[in-house]
């Protein structure tokens, strides 16, 4: 996750810099529960929100309640 943030932050600071525009979103991933208590491992996705951010001219505000469906 640690690699992830430190990558992606150097994405962004390029696009911002070539004011390029940009979406970042992701799946129903696992990284905030990767073992139950009894230190089994935990495969399933999760049912936790899934963020989006944009970046854009002319964009301030995107529609809410949206499904990953409607990014494409």
């Amino acid at each position: 996750v640690e690699a992830v943030d430190t990558c992606l932050g150097e994405i962004v600071e390029c696009a911002k810099k070539h004011d390029y525009a940009f979406i970042i979103t992701s799946d129903h991933g696992n990284c905030e529960a990767m073992q139950d208590e009894k230190g089994n491992l935990l495969t399933n996705h999760t049912t936790f929100d899934v963020f989006v951010f944009v970046q854009a001219k002319g964009v301030s505000k995107i529609k809410d309640n949206m499904g990953l469906s409607n990014i494409a």
